[in-house]
């Protein structure tokens, strides 16, 4: 299905997140020899962690506290062009910041790496595939109606003003062609009155649980469907108005 192209489209990231099933021999140092291969192009390296926090009780008291930290795996930046890499042990993220180009540069980037993290890794299995992409969409304030800018908004109880000052909504969509699942969340931001504008969030993540072989080419056919997929949540959520302003 075709979309109009947004020469300054409003995502301010844009994602390829591949997680698999790893090896029950896996260790952390392989993922350092594929940091250390990117360390190149991608200079800045941050370990990651997981934490762990516990409570212990005692007759209905706290008797002390625990906390476990876990690194794993390692977040590799660059800013020119904007990428940000995560490398972990549950399996690959490839992130375009602002301003993002198009799909293809977005797939030319995460393909390679992908490539290597298979390699190296060894993962059993993939297990999920996804693309996320959070678009920052500003209106006007004065006069701001949303029915003029956005097709899918909360509902108002009758009985009360139909104003909004704020919302967080997050609606979970199957697609019965595909298997997969969209997400979709919206969110309202406090207005900028410098700006004078109102600043909305549409957070699209679509996704599929599977198992496939960590060297099966269909993982980039998949995403093309799920990249279609999203393409179908985001303009299906705003008006022609709010198309124009972005082209």
């Amino acid at each position: 299905m075709s979309h109009p192209h947004l020469n300054k489209a409003p995502i301010v990231e844009g994602l390829i997140d591949i997680r698999v099933k790893q090896r029950s021999e896996f260790s952390l140092k392989e993922l350092e020899q594929l940091k250390d291969e990117l360390k190149t192009t991608y200079p800045v390296v941050k370990d990651l962690h997981s934490i762990e926090a516990g409570i212990q009780f005692a007759q209905g008291k706290s008797t002390g506290q625990s906390f476990q930290s876990t690194q794993t795996g390692f977040r590799l930046e660059r800013k020119d062009p904007s990428f940000v890499v995560l490398l972990q042990q549950t399996g690959l993220t490839v992130s375009r910041l602002k301003p993002y180009e198009d799909w293809n540069n977005l797939i030319a980037e995460a393909k390679p790496i992908w490539g290597k993290y298979r390699s190296i890794a060894r993962p059993s299995a993939i297990t999920r595939v996804a693309t996320r992409f959070i678009n920052r969409l500003e209106f006007p304030i004065e006069k701001l109606d949303f029915d003029n800018y956005l097709l899918s908004l909360p509902p108002v109880p009758k009985n009360l003003p139909n104003e909004l000052s704020g919302f967080l909504v997050r609606t979970l969509i199957p697609d019965p062609d595909t298997g997969a699942e969209i997400a979709i969340a919206q969110a309202l931001e406090s207005p900028n009155m410098q700006t004078r504008t109102v600043t909305v969030l549409i957070d699209i993540d679509a996704f599929k649980t599977i198992e496939m072989e960590p060297d099966s080419g269909d993982v980039w056919k998949l995403l093309d469907k799920l990249r279609d997929l999203k393409n179908r949540a985001f303009f299906g959520s705003i008006t022609p108005k709010t198309v124009e302003l972005f082209k």
